[in-house]
């Protein structure tokens, strides 16, 4: 699998770290979950001018123990569309429908599809496996709604996420192919969380100064699994899955100066070695984070116009 030679971080990127790294803004290892989850919204501030979107609803899925908000974006709500069943990510301890609303709308404008935006609940208040539960809920109750979602009834559903939430797919791919269903179309997964190994090259050279570090994924992994021994269950780590073969045709995304890079590349080649077909968009000049970025960045919104032009092609061969 070809990788492109990694470039000097885009530029307005680079002022974005160094204007946070001047501040003396503390670091997420030192923070509470809610600080952090405070700090996320001051950093990652909501569109001024979201994309309209047709329609907006909000549905209670149950779960163990209660239910979840699930808000379905409809670009256009007068033709069945292919659905999309997406989970935000945020270490499984940050992020909420509210974060992740523009580029909800983004994605589901660009690609032509209901997207399901999933409210899991988070750690450390629901540890793992609660969050994996949630989002096979989710799935399952989007399968069995597909009607009622603006979606075309019986189809495949497609699912995807960004870094924890691109864990919540792959571990979910995983689930629903061992347990015969819903059936998907693709997975959608934007540098995602495969592992728990942080001793892999890119956690080393680039954890550090890039927003996502090595020690905050530490400390995201404490908070989520802080069992150990449970780390090494596929739901967890999805590349510790003993097969990967059968699942659904895969877009992975990754960003070049990401401390997660190597485990989501690691990721795609397995998959490719399992015969599923993957397709890899790496980035070499953005980092972790960059789709939630498209307001500072003309870098990321190119990039985030990229991966959904393919992604839209995958969602619509069904």
């Amino acid at each position: 699998m070809e990788q492109p030679s990694i470039q000097p971080v885009d530029v307005q990127l680079q002022k974005l770290l160094d204007d946070f790294y001047g501040s003396g803004h503390k670091g997420l290892i030192d923070m509470t979950p809610q600080e952090a989850r405070d700090w996320e919204k001051e950093l990652f501030q909501p569109d001024p001018s979201p994309v309209a979107v047709d329609s907006i609803r909000d549905h209670q899925v149950p779960v163990e123990g209660g239910s979840i908000c699930c808000r379905a974006y409809d670009p256009d709500s007068q033709t069945p569309l292919p659905i999309l069943v997406y989970f935000h990510g945020g270490g499984w301890v940050l992020g909420d429908l509210e974060s992740a609303d523009s580029g909800m709308r983004r994605l589901a404008t660009a690609c032509n599809c209901v997207v399901l935006s999933v409210e899991y609940r988070l750690a450390p208040e629901f540890k793992f496996p609660i969050p994996v539960d949630d989002c096979l809920a989710a799935v399952r109750w989007a399968a069995d709604h597909a009607e009622e979602l603006g979606g075309t009834s019986g189809a495949p559903l497609g699912i995807g996420g960004d870094s924890s939430g691109g864990n919540l797919a792959a571990a979910c791919a995983i689930v629903l192919r061992d347990e015969g269903g819903p059936s998907l179309s693709c997975q959608y997964l934007v540098y995602p969380v495969t592992d728990a190994d942080f001793e892999r090259g890119s956690m080393i050279e680039q954890g550090e100064g890039k927003l996502l570090e090595r020690s905050g994924m530490e400390w995201f992994w404490d908070h989520y699994c802080p069992d150990h021994a449970m780390r090494s269950d596929p739901r967890a780590c999805p590349i510790k899955a003993e097969s990967l073969q059968n699942l659904p045709p895969a877009l992975i995304t990754l960003a070049s100066h990401d401390p997660l890079y190597d485990e989501g590349l690691a990721y795609a080649l397995r998959l490719q070695d399992a015969s599923v077909p993957v397709q890899v968009q790496i980035a070499p000049d953005l980092i972790h984070g960059y789709t939630g970025l498209v307001g500072v960045s003309d870098r990321c919104a190119e990039e985030v116009d990229c991966i959904q032009s393919i992604l839209r092609k995958m969602i619509h061969l069904q």
